[in-house]
């Protein structure tokens, strides 16, 4: 998983974007639920949910679901 390497401290839009388009590559849509996903994402990045969600986590998130 090349794109969750942290070259700085703080997630970024993209690595959360390509994290998530490939678990959703993985998965069937029914698995892919927000929550559990920022979840396994925290501990991946040993990172906050309030840090995720400030850099992009639910924008992302709503991109691949919706394709807002």
């Amino acid at each position: 998983m090349g794109y969750l390497k942290r070259d700085d401290k703080r997630p970024h839009y993209d690595q959360i974007l390509a994290w998530l388009t490939n678990e959703f590559e993985c998965r069937p849509l029914e698995k892919c639920d927000s929550r559990h996903l920022l979840q396994e994402l925290q501990e991946q990045l040993n990172s906050t949910e309030e840090e995720l969600l400030r850099h992009g986590f639910r924008r992302a998130y709503r991109q691949l679901v919706e394709g807002v």
